[in-house]
């Protein structure tokens, strides 16, 4: 199994590329900001760690750092029935089609229970990337 590179996901992703351009437009800000520019001005502290969280961000996005080097954020809430109504499925469609039980997908529907954070990983992937999924999943099942 191949593994994709950050670099090769950001040219797929648009949510992806804007997460990248997000991160340029914040690092041309900070610079501009600080009046920092290679060295030029002697910064403070804070702005010292708001370049290196820039520079960091960028390295990330272009997948020039180890994965181990940092923590990818899973949401604490995940809104199911909203995503589920943004594809046009049914509860019994959505459960089928990513492998959940109906009966999963109706209690977090109706708050009865959360999903845990590995599910609330996978739904924000379905959430972001429906497409990369039903790929993922069709050579799985296929």
């Amino acid at each position: 199994m191949q593994r994709n590179t950050a670099q090769e996901w950001l040219q797929r992703s648009p949510n992806c590329r804007e997460a990248r351009n997000l991160v340029l437009v914040n690092y041309a800000a900070v610079e501009r900001l600080t009046g920092h520019r290679n060295g030029e001005v002697e910064m403070s502290k804070l702005g010292k760690k708001l370049i290196a969280a820039a520079k960091e961000g960028v390295a990330i996005a272009r997948g020039e750092m180890d994965s181990a080097s940092y923590r990818l954020h899973v949401p604490a809430k995940i809104n199911v029935r909203a995503m589920r109504q943004k594809l046009g499925m049914t509860q019994e469609e959505f459960a089928i089609r990513y492998g959940l039980t109906l009966a999963r997908v109706r209690d977090w529907e109706q708050n009865r229970s959360a999903p845990d954070s590995a599910a609330r990983a996978y739904l924000r992937v379905i959430e972001r990337e429906p497409e990369a999924v039903d790929r993922a999943l069709a050579v799985a099942y296929g």
